[in-house]
């Protein structure tokens, strides 16, 4: 019996799309202001995030930062643009989102979303797998291509 349970759920990882950077941003410019309102702008979207799970009867295995991720039944699965909404309209962000078997399917899925443009929805695959572990960012190249490092 729960092995049948087990298969109708499905592990969703969420980022928000470059509110991370700007409380980044805002920290490296020594701008408390700006930090408040992200961190409050970052509070909203999560709240909204989790009314939306908890309607929906999902756990949350992971709740920091601008990341939420957690278990959905799978009925619930055309319900994440509405999700994806609700953030933007809570918080003028975008928010990319990683759907899988496993917490980490659906961990490269999201990641995958992020390296192909943000603002997606993406379903783990064999195919997303495969770019996903051939991508070694380093954190300097992070930084450096979200604006908060030059490189000389």
């Amino acid at each position: 019996r729960c092995a049948i349970r087990r298969r109708n759920i499905v592990y969703i990882a969420t980022d928000g799309d470059k509110i991370g950077a700007s409380v980044e941003r805002a920290a490296l410019s020594n701008d408390i202001k700006e930090i408040k309102k992200q961190d409050a702008i970052i509070k909203k979207g999560n709240q909204t995030i989790r009314k939306w799970i908890k309607k929906r009867k999902g756990v949350i295995y992971i709740d920091g930062g601008d990341d939420i991720s957690f278990t959905l039944h799978k009925k619930h699965l055309n319900d994440l643009e509405d999700m994806r909404k609700q953030y933007h309209d809570a918080t003028g962000y975008t928010l990319t989102v990683g759907i899988g078997d496993s917490i980490s399917e659906a961990a490269h899925a999201m990641v995958y979303g992020k390296l192909k443009g943000k603002n997606q929805i993406n379903k783990w695959s064999p195919e997303i797998e495969s770019i996903v572990s051939q991508h070694d960012e380093k954190p300097e190249e992070k930084y450096a291509k979200e604006g908060l490092l030059t490189k000389e």
